[in-house]
């Protein structure tokens, strides 16, 4: 028989973990469905001029509904009130096309959370718009958190970008690919070493393209830059359509660590500007490094979300010099969820925090 509105409003209402307010959003829903939990999101936005969920929050949902398509999820007309159910099969194969105006890489952060609980052969193919500065930009994704988690356990995960030249919402196309892991293996990063290798990219609209040689005497007015092996990139997208301009710098220590920072912008900037923004980001990479971070704040919910998913008999830690907002509150929220508590010591030396799950 079908089953009616009130017996699925039962349902929720039973076992659920309550929250409210909308932050974190992505890393909650990721949490529901690592521990198969139901939650209920009150009050989203509900004091704000414009209350209830956004569309690009709706994205979110839409994305689970393919890739776990029995889930079952209830937003009230307001859109302030959401109740969550996940499901537990999960499709290999995945379409979305993003109609909101949020940049694609919000979407594929959440997607890589996804993938972390689903150890199968997968296939995401991901339409949207390309670069804002809302979010990291697509090429520390590209740079950084691929070959991270490559470095983790999902050894096989791939990622191809297409770029639509005649389209402004949909200028970017990503086809991520993941093959069969095991989501059980630990990992150990608590040795930071020293930055030796810096990579700066350069990514920019067709009519708005960076001259890099601008940028390749940037030793000269910063002694720390000469002392570092550099490489410089720059892509330029041949789309008339968008304007916008990404600097992306990739930090590599001696002992295989990756960190990175970007900016971007969809308005002109002169050159002194993104040279003090190259200094303010390396300067950054540099001190974090030097405090024994082995990975920085943009990455640290996907290597916390991966200890989730580790044996408890494996060896897995992570030295971090600070932990994010984000990150302090997705530890509250793993209490909530699984009852587990990450372990937080404090070293000697450059005294970086080591993170554990116990």
């Amino acid at each position: 028989r079908m089953i009616t509105v009130e017996e699925v409003r039962n349902f929720f209402s039973m076992g659920k973990i309550v929250f409210e307010f909308e932050k974190n959003l992505r890393e909650r829903l990721a949490l529901s469905i690592f521990s198969k939990k139901k939650i209920s999101i009150l009050n989203f936005r509900r004091y704000q001029i414009k209350p209830g969920i956004r569309k690009f929050e709706i994205e979110l949902f839409s994305i689970i509904d393919k890739l776990i398509p029995e889930s079952l999820i209830e937003i009230n007309e307001a859109g302030t009130n959401i109740n969550f159910i996940p499901g537990i099969s999960k499709k290999s194969k995945v379409f979305h096309k993003i109609k909101s105006l949020r940049g694609v890489s919000y979407f594929v952060e959440f997607v890589l959370y996804l993938l972390l609980f689903n150890p199968v052969r997968t296939e995401i193919k991901i339409e949207g718009l390309r670069a804002l500065n809302l979010d990291v930009s697509l090429e520390n994704i590209i740079f950084i958190t691929f070959p991270l988690m490559r470095k983790i356990g999902l050894r096989d995960l791939r990622i191809k970008i297409f770029t639509n030249y005649f389209s402004l919402l949909y200028n970017t196309e990503l086809l991520i690919f993941s093959s069969n892991f095991s989501s059980e293996t630990g990992f150990l990063l608590n040795n930071s070493g020293f930055l030796k290798n810096i990579r700066i990219i350069f990514s920019s609209s067709y009519n708005n393209f960076f001259k890099i040689n601008h940028f390749q005497k940037m030793n000269d007015n910063f002694d720390k830059f000469s002392q570092i092996n550099q490489k410089f990139y720059n892509f330029k997208i041949i789309n008339k359509n968008i304007f916008f301009q990404t600097v992306s710098l990739v930090g590599e220590s001696s002992t295989g660590c990756l960190l990175g920072g970007d900016f971007s912008s969809i308005k002109k900037k002169n050159l002194n500007f993104w040279r003090n923004k190259i200094n303010q980001i390396l300067f950054s990479l540099s001190n974090e490094i030097y405090q024994g971070s082995c990975i920085d704040g943009q990455t640290q919910i996907f290597f916390f979300l991966k200890m989730l998913c580790s044996k408890k008999t494996n060896t897995t830690e992570i030295c971090v010099s600070n932990l994010t907002l984000t990150t302090i509150e997705f530890f509250r929220d793993v209490k909530k969820f699984t009852g587990n508590i990450f372990s937080i010591k404090s070293t000697f030396g450059k005294k970086p925090l080591k993170i554990g799950l116990y």
